[in-house]
Order: structure tokens, then sequence, then C-alpha cells
């Protein structure tokens, strides 16, 4: 079949179909998509010419109604700088209300050859009910959770050393879950316990439980951006010297070159080091 005969059987095709071909007048006029006799409601080209392009509307600032809090000039720049993310107001968690009965108590329960296993059930209850909070812990009354701060630091040197790094990873969550000014009053609490614990204990996972809770416990939470809180900074430098003061790597004027480099070449003295250097960096 040659070309011309191809195209000549394609449009008696069309035209026997129940499709038509826009007439002149249809094209044109500014509805380009329509037939003149098109009985669709709908006219674009109408539409087009009834809402002209506005050049402003580019540059318009419009409000917004999120759950995102808004902030410009200094106080957005300040934001930026100091690695914080997106401040989203979110629901805060009662942590206190939701522990059952006596349950900080029995953290401390001592009666009996068995108490470890009350011990170790309160502290399982604490992590269950950590499980369900999903944004911030409620830090309007901060006493109830120094309390249990305080429950959890002494199961740091319990007697039954499984239940030490139970009580630091429970420690790293809870400050994890702590608003940035919060933090660091919570963490005057744990900062130097923590810092002994790594410090002194020789089990690798001890040791590690407490260098998370000290790197969870000193940076920004996660709902709320990334980076270090250097509010949390005076308090864990406060802690960490503390404890220097009382262990093996004492730092005199003489010796300071010596024990300085004695204390960054153990093992759990070069991560403090090293973390203390990279969040002092990134300040």
């Amino acid at each position: 079949m040659r070309i011309d005969e191809f195209e000549s059987e394609k449009v008696s095709q069309c035209s026997s179909s129940s499709f038509s071909f826009p007439s002149w007048g249809a094209i044109q006029s500014p509805n380009l998509l329509f037939h003149e006799k098109s009985t669709t409601s709908w006219t674009p080209g109408r539409n087009f010419h009834s809402t002209p392009h506005d050049p402003t509307v580019v540059n318009a600032d419009w409000a917004k109604a999120t759950l995102v809090v808004e902030k410009r000039g200094a106080e957005a720049s300040n934001e930026a700088s100091s690695g914080g993310g997106l401040n989203i107001e979110l629901p805060t968690f009662d942590l206190i209300s939701e522990l059952p009965g006596e349950c900080i108590a029995r953290m401390g329960s001592s009666d009996g050859k068995t108490a470890w296993k009350a011990r170790k059930a309160a502290m399982e209850e604490l992590e269950d009910v950590l499980k369900r909070c999903t944004g911030l812990l409620d830090t309007s009354k901060l006493r109830p959770l120094v309390d249990l701060l305080r429950a959890l630091r002494d199961r740091l040197s319990d007697s039954q050393s499984n239940l030490k790094p139970v009580a630091a990873r429970l420690i790293g969550v809870i400050m994890s879950l702590s608003d940035p000014a919060s933090q660091p009053k919570l963490g005057k609490v744990v900062y130097g316990p923590l810092i002994n614990s790594a410090m002194n204990d020789s089990r690798a996972i001890m040791h590690d439980a407490c260098m998370e809770a000290l790197r969870l416990g000193t940076a920004v939470p996660k709902v709320q951006g990334t980076g270090t809180n250097i509010n949390a900074m005076e308090p864990f430098l406060v802690g960490l010297v503390g404890e220097l003061d009382e262990s093996d790597f004492k730092v005199g004027k003489k010796g300071f070159d010596d024990d300085a480099t004695c204390f960054e070449q153990s093992n759990t003295g070069y991560h403090l080091v090293r973390t203390l250097e990279l969040r002092m960096f990134w300040s």
C-alpha cells in the first residue's frame, strides 16, 4: 500500500467514527481543547482569562497553620547554627503517672535473696512504659524524674552485675526523651556515675552502655533535630572533672603531660576525650 493510500484510509476511518475534528473557529478561539459545539461546562481558556497571572504571588509570604513553629530573623539563625531541626510542638508523655505503683521503690528492693528479681521486674516495667513514648517526656515536674534517675543511678553499682547495663541503658533512654532545657538538670544526677562506671567497669557491655547513655544524655532529642545540647556541656564537664579527680587518672601540676597521656591512651579515656573534642568542635 502506498503512503497516500494509507493516509486516505485513515482519514475515512476517522470521518466515519463518532470523532469530529474541531472547526477553524474553535482553533482560533482561546479554548483550544474543546470543539465549538462541545457542551462541556469546564472551559480552560475562559478560566485562564478570568484569573490572569499575578507575579506578586511568587514572593508572597503565605501564612501556614501547621505543627511547625515558624522562626524568622535572628531567632531562626540561632536555631540553624545550633544544629537544631524543626521546632515541633509535640504532646508530652507523663512517664511517672504511667508507671505501676511502687515501681521506683521496688528498684531499690533489698529484702531477701531474691530481691534482685524485684529490681529487675521494676526496670522491665519502666522499659515497657518508655516504649510507649513517641515524643518527649513531661518535665513540668522534675522532682519525680530526679527520683527515678537516682534509683537507676544506684543500680549502676548493683550487686547483680546483669542489672548494671540495663540501668545504664534506661538512663540513656530517659535522657534522650528529655527536652534540652531539662536535660542538663537531670544530667547532674547521672553524668558523674555514668563516667565512673565507664572508666572502672572492665566489662565491655557495661562500658558501651554507659558511653551510649552519655552520648544520648548530651545530644539534642531526635524529635527536635540533631547535634549537641550545648546546655548539657557544663554539667557533663563538671561530672568528668569530678570523676577524674577521684580516679587513678589524677592530673597534677608536675605530671600533667604523663597523666593526660595515660588517660587518653586508656579505652574509656580516649572515647571521652574524643567525644568532648568532637562536641566542642561542632559547637
